[in-house]
């Protein structure tokens, strides 16, 4: 389904923003071993450029370049230029900055984006700076990125042309936005540093359309660790449709590390998805105490998952009792 598709580009994003001093191109002939080509660069990061191509071009133009791109060149040892040449021609665009800097460049670009509004003139403003590491061979990114404004529970979708080191954007709308998005549909492969205020958080987080807002609000509420954020982040826990924005909810209610969060988790331990019940008990190792002990060593001795059971075992090996001697 289109969540389980976003959350795989959300995580595979993760995945490639670990490497964020790799400085090697996804197109290189600098290895020794051909292996060294099958990196996150070919698979994850590969993957991610023909999404953000397929999300600038348009589903059907898409399939019928890499249709023709295919058909032109079966039985042919090919390059990334064949690849580019057909999407030129098919769609009458010249790509050769989108290849440059995805491409045959390295890595992505690092947004801090700053939200304001001003009630005087009915504008919302958005300071958009680049951040992440630049020289003569990694120049600022230029590229689209768009932004969804959500006002009296409307959505208004624009577009900002990113290409310098800092920005300013102003939108006139009609009234303050409940929820400000960058990027809400997962188009644009952009580590993006946003953090709201609490009321919208709490507002994207009760969006059932936008599972990577969702995912993304409960992860900056876990960092409040006020009665508000415990409030919701449990309401999440326990019924939120997507297992990955429950797994960030169980997450954020252990780094709040209080009597009132581990009451939270501990309450959820009957979670159906495995995925999701194990963070939960992984949660419950970030504790020290007799309780915390107590609901591990009941899941240690009842867990049929293995791994689940393993995770309980790890935090049950923390404590010095007489009971766990064999």
């Amino acid at each position: 389904g289109n969540d389980y598709f976003k959350h795989g580009l959300y995580r595979n994003a993760r995945g490639i923003f670990n490497h964020d001093k790799d400085t090697t191109p996804i197109v290189t002939k600098g290895y020794s071993d051909p292996k060294q080509q099958f990196s996150f660069r070919a698979y994850p990061k590969g993957g991610w450029v023909l999404h953000m191509l397929r999300s600038d071009l348009g589903e059907d133009l898409y399939r019928k370049c890499v249709r023709t791109y295919l058909e032109r060149h079966k039985f042919k040892t090919t390059v990334t230029q064949d690849l580019v040449e057909i999407f030129e021609e098919l769609s009458g665009r010249s790509l050769s900055q989108f290849f440059d800097q995805w491409v045959y460049l390295s890595g992505y670009p690092e947004l801090k984006v700053k939200y304001t509004w001003d009630e005087l003139t009915r504008q919302a403003r958005l300071s958009i700076s680049q951040v992440q590491m630049t020289n003569e061979k990694r120049p600022f990114f230029r590229f689209r990125l768009p932004v969804r404004f959500v006002v009296a529970g409307k959505k208004h979708n624009r577009f900002l042309e990113i290409s310098k080191e800092r920005e300013d954007f102003y939108f006139s709308l009609k009234d303050a936005p409940e929820i400000v998005r960058l990027d809400p549909d997962v188009t644009v492969l952009a580590k993006i540093n946003f953090e709201p205020g609490e009321k919208m958080l709490l507002a994207q987080l009760a969006d059932r359309s936008d599972v990577i807002g969702r995912l993304l609000a409960a992860q900056q509420l876990g960092k409040k660790k006020n009665k508000v954020a415990l409030e919701h982040l449990g309401k999440v826990l326990r019924e939120d449709p997507f297992f990955a924005v429950r797994q960030a909810a169980a997450d954020g209610l252990a780094a709040m590390r209080t009597p009132e969060s581990f009451a939270v988790l501990q309450g959820a331990l009957e979670q159906p998805d495995a995925r999701v019940r194990q963070t939960v008990v992984r949660g419950l190792t970030k504790f020290y105490s007799d309780d915390a002990y107590n609901a591990l060593k009941s899941v240690a001795d009842r867990e049929a998952n293995p791994g689940i059971r393993t995770v309980a075992i790890g935090g049950v090996a923390a404590y010095a009792r007489d009971t766990l001697r064999p």
